[in-house]
Parts: C-alpha cells; sequence; structure tokens
C-alpha cells in the first residue's frame, strides 16, 4: 500500500514544482493562441486597438465570471489594488509599445527585442535577493535569445529608433506588469489579482483608443470569435502563469514561459501551413537547451568541479 507524502516533504516538494512548472508551461501554450486569435479579426478588417479593447474586456468579464461562480470575495486590500493598479498600468503599456514598434521595425525584431523582459525580471530578482542571476545565468539567457533569433529568423533591416524604444517599452511594461501581480498572487490569488489588473489595464487602453481614433469592428462573425478567442486565451494564459508563482519564483517562471514564440510557431504551422527552415529548427532546440541549463543548480558545475578534485 503507497504512502503519500506529507506537505513539506521533498516528494511533495518536487511534486508541487513539477506542477507549477506544468501550469507556466499551459501558459505558454494557450498564450501563443492570442496572435493567431487576433490574425483572424485583423484579417477581418478590425483595427489593433479594437482588439486590445476586446481581448481586455472578454478577459475582465470572464474573470469577474469565473469570481462569481467560484463564490470568491471580490474585495481586496489596499496594498494588492495598488499593485493592480501598477500591474493594469504597465499591462497597458506593454499592449501599446509592442505594438507601436512593429509599425517600424520587423515583427520578429520587435519580439526578440520584447523577450528581453525575463532578463529584466532575473536581474529584478536578483537586486530582491529572490533569484540568483549568475554569469553562467546569463549567458545561458544570451544562449537562448541567440536560439529564439533563429528560431524567429529575425530580419533586423533598417533599424528605427523609434521602433527599437517603443518595443524596449513594451518589454519594460512586461517586466512590471509580471513583478506587480506576482507579488499581489501570493495574497489575494490569481484570478483576483488578474481581474482588477486586466480591468484597470482596459480602462486605460479604452482612453488610449479613444483618443487614437482608430476604432474598427471587424467586417465578418469570424473577426468577433477572434477577438473572443484572443481574450478568453489572454484571460487563461495569464491565470494558469500566476497560479504558479506561489511555487515558483517569478524569474524562474517568466524565463521557463520564454517557450511562448516556439509554441506561437507550431501553431502557425498548424492553422497556417507554415514552415520551419532548418536554421528556425536549430534555433528552436538551442532555446529548449538554454533552458534546460537555466533549470540546472546555479553552482552545479562548480560542485560537479569539486568533485572531481583530487584528495591530498
Amino acid at each position: 500500500m503507497s504512502r503519500i507524502a506529507p506537505p513539506g516533504t521533498p516528494t511533495s516538494t518536487r511534486a508541487r514544482q513539477v506542477g507549477a512548472i506544468g501550469l507556466i508551461l499551459s501558459s505558454s501554450v494557450v498564450i501563443a493562441c492570442v496572435p493567431n486569435f487576433a490574425k483572424l479579426a485583423y484579417d477581418s478588417g478590425a483595427s489593433i486597438p479594437l482588439v486590445l479593447v476586446g481581448r481586455a474586456a472578454v478577459s475582465v468579464l470572464l474573470l469577474g465570471t469565473a469570481l462569481l461562480v467560484l463564490r470568491r470575495s471580490f474585495a481586496a486590500s489596499a496594498r494588492v489594488l495598488r499593485l493592480c493598479a501598477f500591474g493594469g498600468a504597465a499591462a497597458a503599456l506593454m499592449s501599446f509599445g509592442f505594438l507601436g514598434s512593429i509599425a517600424s521595425i520587423d515583427i520578429s525584431l520587435a519580439i526578440l527585442i520584447f523577450y528581453l523582459h525575463v532578463v529584466l525580471i532575473a536581474w529584478i530578482g536578483q537586486i530582491r535577493g529572490t533569484y540568483k542571476l549568475t554569469p553562467a545565468r546569463l549567458a545561458y539567457c544570451a544562449i537562448i535569445l541567440a536560439g529564439l533569433a533563429l528560431a524567429l529568423s529575425v530580419r533586423v533591416g533598417d533599424l528605427a529608433l523609434s521602433g527599437i524604444a517603443l518595443a524596449l517599452l513594451g518589454a519594460l511594461g512586461a517586466a512590471v506588469m509580471v513583478v506587480a501581480n506576482g507579488d499581489a498572487v501570493g495574497e489575494a490569488g490569481s484570478i483576483l489579482v488578474n481581474f482588477y489588473s486586466t480591468l484597470m489595464a482596459l480602462g486605460l487602453i479604452c482612453v488610449a483608443s479613444v483618443i487614437a481614433g482608430d476604432l474598427v469592428a471587424p467586417a465578418s462573425s469570424v473577426g468577433w470569435f477572434g477577438i473572443v478567442g484572443a481574450g478568453t486565451a489572454f484571460c487563461l494564459g495569464l491565470a494558469l502563469f500566476f497560479a504558479a508563482i506561489p511555487t515558483i519564483d517569478v524569474a524562474r517562471a517568466s524565463l521557463i514561459a520564454i517557450v511562448e514564440p516556439l509554441f506561437a510557431i507550431l501553431i502557425s504551422m498548424a492553422l497556417f501551413g507554415e514552415r520551419l527552415e532548418l536554421l528556425q529548427w536549430i534555433g528552436v532546440a538551442i532555446v529548449l537547451l538554454g533552458l534546460a541549463l537555466l533549470e540546472l543548480p546555479p553552482d552545479a558545475f562548480a560542485r560537479k568541479s569539486a568533485r572531481k578534485l583530487p584528495t591530498a
């Protein structure tokens, strides 16, 4: 007869870690569907601001419904609301920064710059003492970004400084959003934190979209389906990601989630018949190798070398 390991034992801790990694990978798959749903809306004539408003509105509606169905309270402490306000404002900045960048630089380059936010989060973790960003881990991050550049088939072209600046602004917004929401999740839970953070982002996106005056609705039901799908995937993806944060540090979780663009590529292959070239497959392998190295303990190679030293 098997015995269940009590909470706090190495076995139960390992099981929670594996479960949290599963949540992050599931989140990455779901969020990777967002651009593919959005593509349906864009192809039907919807403007980018309308898709952003629709995505946020659907997310707020679903998260609010989940709180009601689960009979969770909408009450939150002042600290949680303050963190959600920061997270929501940063999420709005992230969306407009990234989308603004692709107007002047290639989208593959914009994605690569945007994913620098995982390094920013790891650096913030180093400052706060929650993540050990060693020189080796920085090297692994560089390996991952190099692999991502190959996988995305990044084309540099004309380097517009405005586009690069906007992509960096999007990366900064993503880092602040993840750290702020991650701090709030331990107290209020993933659903409530994402509800208030997305509600804040929705308000800011609506104001910016009205000022821009570019709210163009899709011309077909397929476009509306794309907006609803993008909002649903975005909502579920964030909820899964932040549900893992109490178990896995936010920096480690963000580094694991860098596989999102790879999943997006694979989904595009399945839905739109895109094909990867050999160099892109090599890039995918390099990203996976870098992630495997990041999962090693920070002093793994030092300990291995120490064991090989001859004893006197």
